[in-house]
């Protein structure tokens, strides 16, 4: 608590640097990041958070200018990728204190969460599912209304004190000369990063194999933190051994999205269910939940497939050359 004090005050000190970099930040789309081999561990750090506040501060941007589905998925893995990062090098660090601005960021994205839900509900997902016909229209002004709700808390988190304090203090500290790590270059600590997140991706890998829902949904979650310093890190290592890494990840996380999909259609519904008229919507809720909970099975058999396929891969970071 006491660095996290000394950053507050930090960025009291310089709250015309932090402000300079927030402004900088919206006006455009920020420059892409590039880490090299030679960057103190430190350095880096305070480089990626520069890049996740520009990310974030540029959707949050359009996200005041009016509602935009693609801003506000972007600001929320903006939102994620600051977790991953406050949580992986607090460790490396070894400062405690990047676990309130960890928590912070996954409070302000749980509160933009349901806005986000019912966009891919009605956006992604609503096509497929009411292709062979029906009377969906009491459903759809349900689901509306509830998208309406989430949307004004999306637009009072982005014009709140705390989402702009947390920006502030994210800025301050990729500013700050706080003495962080112990002069370590960051090739030698991300790869330290990277073989955690792996390690953690397989305890997962070996829970899901009895195809609990839960479980499966953990390992999608140690998959996405994993991809992140994956992309994060690419640039520290020649891109023909990084690729192929990247690639079988993206692919097996598309297939546990899916299974993200089928549990968000069902929690979804439940939702709407409740809070609306469910003689009139149950129905049609029944149809949708139905037509996505079909494909259940499949879909975790080819998850698993993709998962036992990347795990034949030689990690990127373990080749040499």
């Amino acid at each position: 608590m006491g660095d996290l004090v000394a950053l507050r005050r930090s960025s009291a000190r310089s709250t015309g640097a932090g402000q300079r970099l927030l402004r900088s930040a919206a006006r455009g789309k920020p420059k892409r990041l590039r880490l090299n081999k030679q960057m103190q561990a430190d350095e880096a750090f305070r480089a990626i958070l520069a890049d996740c506040l520009g990310a974030a501060s540029t959707q949050a941007g359009v996200l005041k200018a009016g509602r935009s589905v693609e801003a506000l998925h972007h600001l929320r893995v903006a939102l994620r990728r600051l977790e991953v990062m406050l949580a992986a090098f607090g460790k490396a660090f070894d400062q405690d204190w990047f676990e309130d601005l960890r928590g912070r960021a996954k409070a302000i994205s749980a509160k933009l969460g349901p806005a986000r839900d019912l966009d891919v509900f009605l956006e992604d997902l609503w096509p497929e599912a009411v292709r062979a016909g029906g009377d969906f229209t009491p459903l759809r002004r349900s689901a509306e209304e509830a998208r309406a709700t989430a949307w004004a808390t999306v637009t009072d988190v982005i014009a709140s004190e705390d989402f702009g304090h947390f920006l502030d203090d994210i800025a301050a500290l990729s500013q700050s000369r706080l003495p962080l790590g112990q002069g370590e270059k960051i090739k030698p600590v991300a790869r330290e990063l990277l073989k955690t997140a792996a390690r953690r991706m397989e305890k997962r890998g070996r829970d899901a194999r009895g195809r609990d829902e839960v479980d499966l949904h953990r390992l999608r979650i140690a998959l996405k933190k994993l991809r992140y310093l994956t992309q994060m890190f690419a640039a520290l290592h020649r891109p023909c051994k990084v690729k192929p890494y990247l690639k079988s990840l993206k692919r097996m996380q598309e297939e546990l999205g899916h299974l993200n999909d089928i549990a968000h259609v069902r929690t979804t519904i439940a939702g709407l269910m409740q809070g609306g008229d469910a003689a009139a919507i149950g129905y049609a809720a029944g149809q949708i939940a139905g037509h996505y909970g079909a494909g259940r099975e499949r879909a975790v058999k080819q998850a698993l497939k993709r998962y036992r396929d990347f795990r034949e891969l030689t990690p990127f970071w373990k080749k040499r050359g």
